[in-house]
């Protein structure tokens, strides 16, 4: 019933929406109290990732089957494949953000990617090749992967642990509805509203240009013992 709602609306604005954020969040504790900010994603999300996963993992096989020639049994294979690529990406990504580079610069990278790629891989659905769409799901899924295995650890490492769960699950549950919820009806109403099928990819950029942003203000506290 999903898959039908997206397809009806991608056909009825001329692009499809294929937006990814990435959502992680900053938090920091003052007087008792929880001051939450909203940074990036997965994430992202998520998890973090929700908002990629969506847009990319879950709505891209639609995406690339309603406007290209891929045909939808095949877009759902290659996303399976994807699905255990990234889950392959976070394991790694995950070794690496503890032994060999530190959690925030991983993430600058994640979404530098992404940022970079952002409107090539969803123009590649669109060619109606599955070698290309291969490319687009493939990669995406690694860098999500990427995103996946490294947020959640340099999100828990902010608190203190007095509060260390509420925190994380405050910050990271906030992010994961408001960012991943409303992403779909963000990147169709941008497609329908421009016209142009790739309008959703700029929502995505604009998300990971946040995402690194708001990293550059968060404190990496990779391998230094918990508080």
């Amino acid at each position: 019933m999903k898959g039908y709602c997206i397809r009806a609306v991608c056909r009825s604005a001329s692009g499809c929406p294929s937006s990814l954020w990435a959502p992680a969040r900053s938090a920091t504790f003052s007087s008792g109290t929880i001051s939450a900010a909203t940074a990036i994603s997965r994430r992202s999300s998520l998890p973090c990732s929700s908002r990629r996963v969506i847009l990319t993992l879950v709505f891209l096989p639609t995406f690339a089957s309603s406007f290209g020639t891929v045909p939808s049994g095949a877009a759902l294979s290659v996303n399976t494949i994807a699905q255990a690529m990234a889950l392959a990406a976070v394991l790694l990504a995950a070794w690496a953000s503890d032994r060999l580079i530190r959690r925030r610069t991983l993430l600058m990278l994640a979404f530098g990617a992404i940022l970079i790629t952002a409107v090539g891989f969803f123009r590649l659905p669109q060619t109606g090749s599955i070698a290309d769409f291969w490319v687009a799901q493939a990669l995406f899924g690694v860098m999500l992967g990427v995103i996946m295995g490294t947020a959640p650890a340099m999100l828990a490492e902010l608190f203190r642990s007095e509060y260390r769960l509420s925190g994380y699950s405050l910050t990271f549950n906030t992010g994961l509805g408001i960012g991943g919820g409303t992403a779909p009806l963000i990147a169709t109403a941008l497609n329908g509203l421009t016209g142009h099928a790739l309008a959703s990819s700029l929502y995505l950029m604009l998300g990971a240009g946040m995402s690194i942003v708001a990293l550059l203000f968060m404190v990496d506290r990779s391998r230094e013992p918990l508080r």
